[in-house]
């Protein structure tokens, strides 16, 4: 069985949201559960970003090795997305076809540079 994670590191704000405009770097990986016999390599990855959970954009990856990627998510200003919730999906498989396919809905918040956050946070 293949696993994936996303760890959004330093594109989060303070307040756990993403500035827009502009690109946000952030890691993914794909694995198996730890096993004493070798597991199949990760030999793909592909996903996909909406802000409406209807209508999904291609985010590009690029592999690091070991089944880790580095997403890049270029982010629009408010007038230009529906919303401010990013919701991700993911396929990622393996060398043998094991496959997962998963979306999580509002994964995180975009927030635009010129909005103040709550309790005046930028």
């Amino acid at each position: 069985m293949v696993f994936v994670s996303y760890d959004l590191g330093d594109s989060l704000a303070m307040d756990n949201t993403v500035r827009a405009p502009g690109a946000q770097r952030f890691d993914v990986h794909a694995y198996h559960h730890p096993s004493p016999l070798p597991m199949p390599e990760i030999a793909g990855w592909k996903l996909w970003a909406s802000y409406d959970g209807e209508q999904w954009q291609p985010v590009p990856v690029r592999a690091v090795g070991e089944g880790r990627f580095v997403a890049t998510l270029v982010h629009l200003l408010a007038g230009r997305r529906a919303s401010d919730q990013v919701s991700l999906r993911v396929e990622a498989w393996d060398v043998d076809g094991n496959r997962i396919e998963q979306v999580t809905r509002d994964a995180f918040e975009v927030r635009d540079r010129s909005v103040t956050a709550p309790g005046g946070a930028h």
